[in-house]
């Protein structure tokens, strides 16, 4: 035994201890490990979580509705249907669960542009109620601490 310590054969173990123990230190919950995002979760809702990149796809879509200079109903229902819809009910949900008015505001805005949307022709106030639609979603991403890209 003296000479296995002598040659360095009993250091191991305190090493391999330690190292393991580093490695048990550096364990976070998953993706939070090296992962460069911030310490605290993604907000989520009854309808899951709010990912940044899909909430900021969804702002630029009815940036890009809001933008558009012709009242193109059916380019303007595409684009919100198939690029902005369901993130908002997700943003909604997530807001719910921090500030239930700015949730209850970016529903009802939702709601109207449907509205408009359900229309055989755009409403002459369409551009006002998509611009709303906007403000209340970027509100929505404030209220869950994410940022809410603007419309350029």
């Amino acid at each position: 035994m003296m000479g296995a310590m002598r040659h360095g054969l009993a250091r191991p173990l305190p090493i391999v201890v330690a190292l393991v123990a580093l490695a048990s230190a550096g364990c976070g919950s998953g993706s939070e490990a090296g992962s460069g995002s911030s310490a605290s979760p993604l907000p989520s809702g009854s309808l899951g979580v709010v990912e940044p990149a899909a909430a900021r796809s969804a702002v630029e879509a009815l940036c890009s509705i809001s933008n558009d200079e012709t009242s193109d109903r059916s380019a303007a229902n595409r684009i919100f249907y198939d690029q902005a819809h369901e993130e908002l009910h997700v943003i909604a949900a997530a807001a719910q669960t921090t500030d239930p008015d700015t949730a209850a505001t970016l529903l009802q805005a939702k709601e109207q542009v449907e509205s408009d949307l359900a229309a055989h022709e755009l409403p002459d106030d369409f551009d006002s109620d998509i611009a709303h639609l906007v403000g209340a979603t970027q509100e929505g991403l404030r209220a869950l601490g994410l940022s809410a890209p603007t419309c350029g």
